[in-house]
């Protein structure tokens, strides 16, 4: 079962807040168990590691110290919307659809607001520009650059993010993965 953080430690917050929550944990969850199928299982368990890499003691009822508390109870998972489940199940559908909204959104809030033309003065050639744009560059070719040749050139950036600090520190190799990564994407990337 996919967990859906309705109750992280500290509590828990609903609406669109855990929608978006619970849709990047799935995405998260996959990724990690790709690269790194030990922690996916880990989180995916709910269990939360403490500092010394032992389970965190939750106080909770009917739970005692030490024990692993699942992400999600089994009467919140049974309230998923449908909505929230098309999402998870379909994440680049969802991505390239938000990023396509998004840059026409953006092109008419700036057409109404910042240049203040009325809705019969729109520019709706331009806007259509904007959201072609918003579908074929931000929506579906950036995914592909991020998620899959990212993934591909900097494969330990991945590994090394996961890692706690301590960890990190050291980690000399992952630290160059990650320097590439942020060199590429603010010193080539912005040229194309």
């Amino acid at each position: 079962p996919r967990p859906c953080l309705s109750s992280p430690p500290g509590g828990g917050q609903r609406g669109w807040a855990n929608i978006y929550l619970t849709m990047f944990t799935t995405v998260r969850l996959k990724t990690l168990a790709s690269r790194c199928p030990a922690r996916a299982v880990i989180a995916q368990r709910g269990v939360y590691p403490s500092r010394a890499g032992q389970r965190a003691s939750v106080s909770r009822a009917g739970q005692r110290a030490g024990q692993a508390r699942p992400l999600c109870s089994p009467a919140t998972s049974k309230g998923k919307s449908t909505l929230l489940e098309w999402c998870e199940s379909n994440p680049i559908k969802f991505g390239v659809g938000v990023a396509t909204v998004k840059t026409q959104a953006a092109d008419l809030l700036t057409q109404k607001s910042l240049e203040g033309k009325s809705w019969a003065e729109i520019d709706w050639r331009r806007n259509g520009l904007f959201t072609v744009f918003g579908f074929a560059y931000q929506g579906c070719f950036q995914y592909y650059l991020y998620v899959t040749l990212f993934s591909r050139w900097f494969a330990g950036a991945a590994r090394f993010v996961n890692q706690p600090l301590s960890v990190k520190l050291t980690d000399y190799a992952g630290q160059r993965d990650v320097l590439k990564q942020i060199a590429f994407d603010v010193l080539i990337h912005p040229i194309w």
